[in-house]
């Protein structure tokens, strides 16, 4: 991938390995990646860098993913489209939630080749 193609990528997750398996994978892929703990760090690093995608956990404390597509949509319209969600258990709240927004959620654990066509696909 050339400095040029190179897109940056939030990953936002309370999980330390997700962080650090999206983090490996996602450079690995030629990615710019930065991480977040939680949606309030996200919207934090959202106000000093400029991300091409946002991958956010649906639970995490202080903001969960919801919370944060919500806040970072409406203060910039330009990532409604630019997140992908994840989840290690999808409650029926967030699968309809997903589903009116038309939002793709990974299931945790997922494989890398998933992730990666994900990515691939919304970065288009």
């Amino acid at each position: 991938m050339t400095k040029a193609t190179r897109r940056q990528i939030l990953v936002v997750d309370d999980d330390e390995f997700i962080r650090a398996v999206c983090l490996v994978v996602l450079s690995g892929a030629g990615h710019e990646v930065s991480v977040a703990s939680h949606g309030i760090a996200a919207l934090q690093r959202l106000k000093v860098s400029e991300f091409d995608l946002i991958i956010a956990d649906l639970e995490m404390p202080k903001l969960d993913g919801i919370g944060l597509y919500e806040r970072a949509s409406n203060e910039y319209p330009h990532l409604a489209d630019k997140f992908l969600f994840m989840s290690g258990r999808l409650s029926q709240t967030n699968r309809t939630i997903l589903e009116q927004w038309k939002k793709k959620c990974l299931i945790k654990p997922f494989n890398v080749k998933e992730l990666l066509q994900h990515v691939g696909t919304i970065l288009l």
